[in-house]
């Protein structure tokens, strides 16, 4: 009640899926039932008669004159009545869909056809799809798309497709009408068009928006007219299109004299839209547009970026990467000699600079998250960040677009937030609501990205994602554009060195992720140091880190540091099964501060022995961590290891990680100060016993460092009955001489009788022992090496391996060349990164240089022209295709070789 009445009616026609008219005398004369008749008509609904009473067909309204009724009027209502919900069913889904694309239209239309309303993503596909539906053997659509429907797709294509159209329509004034009805025609079929009327905005210069029209569409239809013809600013577009290789369409709409044609578009197939031939010289221009529209719609993208290029002095930021480079490089290929509309230099200026810069091609700095609802904001805002030297991640710019493949977008999205060193994401009631903005958002935050969010519009009252409710944003919404642009930069540009390293590393460690955390995929040499000291970064005044290292990111730089420290750790983790959450909690702690733990998930290889392994990596390590709880203090295996672990004076750490009494503690424990995790209540607790953790392992490291190192090598010493190859030598025997002397009264953990006998062996041997191999290798085959260096020990020979060889403070490149002089064979471990190591190669020249001799083994396959000089004409032993244990003999063959005359040639050396 009280409500407007026609208002209402029309709403409930535009809601509803089928509009049933009741034929009668009394209906086909009322004035009411006519307009809701022509408005549902306009609608384009799904119309149904049924025939109540016997109406004169000619009275009827016209547009309901072809539809065959139903009758109730001679025929029992049931019958009828099951007729019509057959009707109601057929295409059921197909009318749904025309109902919502039309309320959704119309909500647009409403709303001053602003860009937010605009469909987007599966929606806006899903309609247009709808659209294009052809139904079989010629049938008519139950309804009809109308016009502002045909539109609404049409706008929210340009929108998804960064406002570039099928085709520019160059007209005059004068034929504005039919300007119209062709695009509101193609609009029919879902081909967007260009036009002066609907596409400039408002501020825009006329005359670089109607160039950039034309650059942007991939036909250019020009109507043929007395008045086009007299026209200055059509023949300047003509022009302009003509300079592009556009595909030029001439469109005759009114007669005209054919020496007035110009002379460019005489030798052109002309289509006749002359109010007699309309129709058919549409359906010749939809076949137009379909021909070769792949190949057109590519020159466009790609003439597009080209001049973004050049216009931005040719940044390193407009050029082409990954898929759509190689895109076109492939469309370039096939088609550029090509003789109508071809190809520009321009073209291949930009396929050419981008393949030149793909080596070193400047990083993603921003990636652009947000709505395709506000893609209006988004573009201005690449636009700016693009003119500031920020090379951007853009969906409309950088996203694959190709039909014909299957293109996963979600793994393509998230390798490029990957790759990006920001993740900005634009606020809007559109983006808090977006799941795949969500997923972005997760995505990064994940990654520990940096995330930097700029309102765009209000948001209040819409649930914010999680990632974002402790971070603040940049107000582009109530703040003046420029003013808040220059905050964004200004935020950008802090600690740029820091943020750029996290990329870089998280690249490398998703890369190691990626191939099973495989030994050649980790860090080494300076890399690897440069990522730990990035890791340790202390920020001044408490200040957060800009972006997070991950458990990743940590694991990775840990598990490069424990490959390049021959497998050894901080800390040995001595727990139950039963309380694996709290251990992997301390563990992911200690990372972030490069400490390496040993657990036996993790440390124990394929075949290996289990039992020999944990106790070596008891050996192997500073100290044994050992988790105080029920649990523990019941495990025989936590007994025999602390056992282990006292047998060889290790530093114990107990921890309490569960209320335990402490009657049932191991007595070895029952002395010593625990860190407390059972008192805990809030994250600072916690944080604390971390503290507490990292200060006692800092207390007497050096000391605990080189016990553990001359532990190892002792066991090595014993086990292989004394053998001189596991002796020590020259600093690394002055080391221990020192470290002995200086701890040998010492109360807790003193060095042990194992170590004094080998110090004191390799004293007695001094000046005796000579170096039979030196290896040469590259830290990625880091596993192979030390296997390698095993093997030729347990052999008997005195091998020179670098994560053996050299101390701690002495100057690494001075004491390789030393261990190269000293030894009688230089054996170079090949493989690609090894060919290709800059520390490989001056090892190889060095050696060259002072005629060692050489022997080469193959561990990972080369290309031969890569080697160094020095090695190429040297035969490998082959240890990739042949067994360890049948290639190894061979290497002991060449190494007992004349084995005398290469011994005295480095004595005389």
């Amino acid at each position: 009640t009280g409500a407007d009445f026609e208002k209402e009616i029309f709403k409930g026609i535009d809601s509803a899926d089928n509009f049933l008219f009741v034929l009668s005398p009394d209906a086909v004369e009322s004035e009411y039932c006519e307009r809701e008749v022509n408005h549902a008509a306009e609608r384009g609904k799904r119309m149904m008669t049924v025939l109540h009473r016997a109406t004169e067909p000619n009275t009827m309204p016209a547009t309901l004159r072809a539809i065959q009724w139903l009758d109730f009027s001679t025929t029992e209502f049931e019958n009828a009545f099951l007729e019509l919900v057959q009707a109601l069913e057929k295409q059921k889904a197909y009318v749904r869909a025309h109902t919502e694309i039309l309320t959704q239209a119309y909500h647009w239309q409403k709303n001053q056809k602003a860009i937010q309303h605009l469909l987007v993503g599966q929606q806006r596909l899903a309609a247009e799809e709808w659209l294009l539906t052809e139904f079989p053997g010629g049938m008519q659509p139950p309804c009809q798309p109308s016009t502002v429907m045909c539109e609404f797709l049409c706008e929210s294509r340009k929108n998804a497709d960064n406002l570039m159209t099928d085709i520019f329509i160059c007209h005059d004034d004068a034929d504005k009408d039919v300007c119209h009805w062709v695009v509101q025609s193609l609009s029919r079929h879902a081909k967007t068009c260009w036009t002066y009327e609907s596409d400039i905005q408002k501020g825009e210069q006329s005359e670089r928006a109607i160039e950039q029209g034309i650059e942007g569409a991939d036909n250019f239809g020009w109507f043929l007219s007395r008045s086009t013809l007299a026209s200055e600013s059509c023949q300047r577009e003509l022009a302009y299109a003509r300079k592009y290789h556009k595909r030029i369409i001439p469109l005759l709409v009114a007669p005209t004299p054919a020496e007035q044609i110009p002379n460019e578009l005489r030798g052109l197939q002309g289509l006749d839209l002359t109010e007699t031939h309309r129709q058919a010289g549409l359906e010749a221009l939809l076949r137009i547009l379909r021909d070769e529209h792949e190949y057109h719609d590519r020159h466009k993208r790609l003439l597009v970026r080209a001049l973004k290029w050049v216009e931005g002095n040719h940044k390193p930021m407009f050029l082409l990467r990954g898929y759509n480079l190689e895109t076109a490089k492939a469309w370039l290929h096939v088609n550029e000699n090509r003789t109508q509309h071809s190809p520009l230099s321009l073209h291949k200026a930009l396929i050419t600079a981008s393949e030149t810069a793909l080596s070193d091609q400047s990083d993603i700095q921003v990636f652009i998250s947000g709505s395709r609802q506000d893609s209006d904001f988004i573009r201005q805002l690449n636009t700016r960040l693009q003119e500031a030297g920020q090379n951007t991640w853009f969906f409309q710019e950088n996203q694959t677009k190709n039909a014909n493949a299957e293109v996963d977008f979600e793994a393509e999205t998230f390798k490029s937030i990957a790759s990006a060193d920001n993740f900005l994401l634009v606020l809007s009631p559109a983006s808090v609501a977006s799941v795949y903005c969500e997923c972005e958002i997760n995505h990064a935050a994940q990654l520990g990205k940096r995330i930097i969010t700029v309102l765009h519009r209000d948001i209040s009252g819409n649930p914010m994602p999680n990632a974002l409710q402790s971070l603040p944003w940049l107000d582009f919404n109530n703040t003046a554009f420029e003013k808040a642009f220059l905050a964004l930069i200004e935020i950008l540009e802090r600690q740029t060195d820091y943020v750029h390293q996290h990329t870089e590393i998280l690249t490398h460690a998703l890369h190691w992720q990626q191939n099973q955390k495989a030994t050649q995929y980790l860090l080494v040499g300076k890399q690897r140091a440069a990522a730990e000291d990035w890791l340790l970064t202390e920020f001044l005044g408490g200040k957060q880190q800009p972006c997070q290292p991950t458990s990743l990111i940590c694991d990775f730089i840990c598990e490069a540091r424990k490959n390049a420290e021959n497998l050894m750790t901080d800390i040995f983790i001595c727990y139950d099964a039963q309380d694996k959450a709290i251990r992997n909690q301390v563990v992911q702690s200690l990372s972030r501060y490069a400490k390496t733990c040993w657990t036996y998930e993790s440390d124990i290889q394929t075949g290996a022995d289990y039992e020999r392994a944990i106790e070596q990596g008891i050996e192997n390590a500073d100290n044994l961590f050992y988790f105080i709880s029920p649990h523990a203090v019941a495990s025989e295996y936590c007994r025999r290891e602390l056992a282990h672990a006292l047998q060889y004076n290790k530093r114990v750490v107990p921890l309490l990680i569960a209320p335990t009494p402490a009657s049932a503690f191991p007595e070895a424990l029952q002395g010593l100060q625990y860190v407390d995790f059972t008192n805990n209540t809030c994250q600072a607790d916690y944080d604390s016993n971390i503290d507490d953790i990292l200060n006692i392992l800092r207390r007497d490291h050096d000391y605990f460092e080189l016990h553990k190192n001359l532990l190892a090598r002792a066991i090595k010493w014993e086990t292989e009955n004394h053998k001189l190859a596991f002796l020590l030598r020259g600093h690394n025997l002055d080391n221990a001489q020192t470290w002995l002397r200086l701890n040998d009264k010492r109360e807790q953990y003193p060095p042990l009788p194992l170590h004094q006998q080998l110090i004191t062996a390799s004293e007695a041997a001094k000046g005796q022992l000579g170096t039979d191999v030196f290896l040469s290798y590259s830290r990625t085959d880091a596993d192979f090496a030390r296997f390698l260096n095993t093997t030729l020990q347990e052999a008997g020979k005195n091998t020179w391996f670098d994560q053996e060889s050299i101390s701690t403070g002495v100057d690494f490149e001075k004491e390789i060349f030393k261990g190269i002089d000293s030894a009688d064979n230089f054996v170079f471990v090949i493989s690609p990164n090894a060919v290709e190591s800059e520390y490989c190669e001056r090892e190889v020249n060095y050696a060259a240089d002072n005629c060692k001799r050489f022997i080469t083994v193959l561990h990972r396959t080369i290309v031969p022209n890569t080697m160094p000089e020095a090695l190429r004409k040297i035969n490998w032993i082959d240890f990739q295709a042949t067994a360890f244990e049948k290639s190894f003999p061979e290497l002991i063959q060449a190494i007992e070789l004349d084995r005398e005359h290469a011994h005295q040639h480095t004595v005389l050396q």
